[in-house]
């Protein structure tokens, strides 16, 4: 080797080294970061420690999305089991506030609407609702995640997003924001699970916190604080960027769900309309603005003294001149609503959406990218929550009937869009026919939703809308609620009072006022809170049986027996069955009774008598008209407490034979037990 080829070599090792130190540096910085358990764990899911098996979503999972971590909110936590069971439906349900349930939280939300329908509608399953939405994010947020949610084997996935895209997280409109490059945003949030990547953006956060911006000062609300870019004019490049970044990460995800086989339920999204004036208004750079200002000023005037026929031929001049200011086709629209021209009122109330610039309702062209993904895969189903929010707005227009701010719905609205979800779901769970109309309504008022979350919902919604960009008045005192579940929600607002507190407060409130069907229903929404709480189960279960409900209270207590076999849950379900005469069913659960307890007396004579019946009801198909066995029937019904199964019996005999010695002493039997209540009174 010649001394240039050894100094050549030399030269290439000694670039290789200079090279390669930096990275161990790097690899060596992160192994020391982790032993001592700096930054945060950015899994989707992490294992429960509280409950072996078990896992639960990552609180701090929001923190890969955002650049300023103070600003990243936080998840609602649920836990759910590692490994699926047999007999359950997991779903996942992704999206933003709307779909978390904001103001109401997660218990006034449409994932939770539509998971207690699930449960009536199929009660032989069990279905596990995990809703991983999230405040102030957007698109990058959902298919970050759709690798982790496919490795956790879900039966479906619901999504309800698309209002975030300009200002959530990475949005191109967003203070939390890297650039406009789709690739290096997803590489960056990948990057983010390295600890040494934590540091770099920590380091970077208190720069900030000494030279902060405006919009990052501590008092000011969020909303402003994500809306970097407050002025995102429509067809503008920005804008276009926006729906492009949306395309491309729901197509995305969307491909890999297709490729797995994996349900999805891609719903489009509501916004309120007539209910929501444009926060701001902008003309075209190309509009002579002095001219469209003189006819919408002189429309102005006239509007405000209330001359709406004068100021309908000022607004059309101006419109006329520039179509796009956003305030101006408002209030068109609202003279037109009022002159019952509802068709041209909607035409302009969506204009004036589709032209404020300050882009926190989705355009109008998401609906449309959604619509178009949905029938690009065979695994997608189209859910038109537009379609049902629409039928059920006055005169088909949304307004804030059915929102309580410029794009939540309240709980109408959140219910309306849980039946869109369900009426899509539902065939794929059950190939037969659907439920009844008379027992889907009865489901829907059923629903855990508390007059405590509904005004809990309002109070939060009153006090954002004080703030940018909305500056609406509170007129609120917190001395004076009008009902006792206003006077809870007040306290749990101020902090005074926490939820499970005022739930308890409340369901005495009830029992005290003979409210059971209100009563009960605070102790489902705890029960969805507390989903593996056996007792919770059958406690409900409990209040439906003191009520004489047989088929609710079976309901309950078979989901408390799967979580948890005892001897006291299998007689309740013994009693229970024998009160709706499914005698077959009773067998299960005396088999583990007399298996835990071969000395229950009463449990043998049960089983005897039940084996009596069948055998009796054999008979009676053969001999309808043998009195002596629909005696015997009426006798051993009236043994097992069936009161009304054995006055069937007894009448049968009657009808046989009016004057039988046996069927008249069963009916004076019957009559004395059926006494007897009002008796110890």
């Amino acid at each position: 080797m010649t001394v240039s080829q050894f100094n050549k070599k030399y030269q290439v090792g000694f670039k290789l080294i200079s090279i390669g130190i930096p990275f161990l540096i790097v690899i060596v910085l992160e192994i020391v970061l982790r032993l001592f358990h700096y930054g945060y764990d950015t899994s989707l899911f992490i294992e429960d420690s509280k409950k072996p098996g078990f896992v639960r979503n990552n609180p701090c999972i929001s923190n890969r999305f955002f650049t300023i971590q103070k600003d990243a909110p936080a998840s609602y936590p649920q836990i759910f089991k590692k490994k699926k069971s047999p007999n359950t439906f997991r779903i996942f349900v992704l999206g933003e506030s709307s779909a978390l349930g904001f103001p109401y939280t997660h218990r006034g939300s449409f994932p939770r609407m539509l998971q207690y329908r699930l449960d009536k509608a199929f009660p032989e399953k069990e279905f596990e609702m995990i809703n991983l939405s999230i405040t102030a994010i957007n698109s990058y947020t959902l298919q970050a995640f759709t690798d982790e949610v496919i490795n956790m084997d879900p039966d479906a996935v619901l999504i309800y997003t698309g209002h975030n895209e300009y200002y959530g997280a990475m949005g191109v409109g967003s203070s939390n924001r890297i650039g406009y490059n789709t690739n290096i945003i997803r590489l960056v949030i990948y990057l983010k699970q390295f600890r040494v990547v934590q540091l770099a953006f920590s380091l970077a956060e208190r720069f900030n916190k000494v030279h902060p911006m405006e919009d990052q000062k501590a008092d000011t609300g969020l909303m402003k604080k994500m809306a970097g870019k407050q002025g995102i004019e429509f067809g503008s490049p920005i804008y276009i960027f926006g729906l492009k970044q949306f395309e491309s990460n729901m197509d995305n995800l969307l491909q890999k769900y297709d490729k797995r086989h994996i349900p999805v339920f891609l719903s489009n999204i509501v916004s309120n309309e007539k209910g929501q004036k444009p926060f701001i208004s902008k003309l075209c750079s190309t509009t002579n603005t002095l001219e469209f200002m003189k006819e919408y000023r002189c429309g102005l005037e006239f509007y405000k003294k209330n001359k709406f026929d004068e100021a309908q031929t000022y607004f059309i001049k101006a419109n006329q001149i520039d179509s796009t200011y956003a305030m101006n086709r408002f209030l068109l629209a609202e003279i037109l609503y009022k002159n019952g021209d509802f068709y041209n009122a909607k035409k302009n109330y969506s204009s004036a959406k589709e032209f404020d610039v300050l882009r926190f309702r989705a355009p109008h062209a998401i609906n449309l990218i959604i619509k178009r993904l949905s029938h690009k895969y065979s695994n997608v189903h189209f859910v038109d929550a537009e379609k049902e929010v629409l039928t059920n707005s006055p005169n088909g227009i949304l307004d804030s009937n059915l929102f309580v701010d410029h794009l939540h719905p309240n709980i109408a609205g959140n219910m309306l869009i849980a039946n869109a979800f369900y009426e899509s779901i539902q065939p794929v769970i059950r190939s037969g026919a659907s439920l009844p109309i008379s027992e889907n309504k009865r489901i829907e008022k059923e629903i855990p939703v508390t007059a405590v979350d509904s005004a809990y919902g309002s109070l939060v919604a009153l006090f954002m809308k004080e703030e940018w960009p909305f500056y609406e008045p509170v007129l609120f005192d917190k001395n004076k609620p009008n009902s006792y579940p206003e006077h809870l929600a007040v306290m749990i607002f101020l902090k005074q009072l926490g939820w499970e507190e005022a739930m308890d407060s409340l369901y005495r409130f009830h029992l005290k006022k003979g409210n059971v069907f209100e009563a009960v229903k605070i102790l489902k929404e705890i029960q969805y809170e507390h989903p593996y709480e056996w007792k919770i189960l059958s406690g409900i279960g409990k209040v439906y049986l003191d009520t004489h409900n047989y088929k609710e209270a079976l309901y309950y207590y078979k989901k408390a027996f799967n979580y948890n076999n005892n001897l006291d849950l299998a007689r309740k379900l013994v009693l229970v069955l024998l009160q709706l005469d499914n005698l077959e069913e009773t067998s299960t659960y005396l088999t583990y009774i007399l298996k835990h307890d071969p000395s229950d007396r009463i449990s043998i004579q049960i089983e005897k008598c039940i084996k009596g019946i069948i055998s009796l009801k054999k008979k009676f198909l053969e001999e309808p008209r043998n009195i002596n066995v629909t005696n015997a029937l009426a006798n051993s019904y009236l043994y097992l407490s069936n009161l009304e199964v054995a006055r069937n019996y007894i009448d049968r005999s009657l009808i046989i034979n009016e004057n039988d010695d046996t069927a008249l002493r069963l009916k004076q039997k019957l009559n004395q037990i059926e006494n007897i209540p009002t008796q110890r009174k």
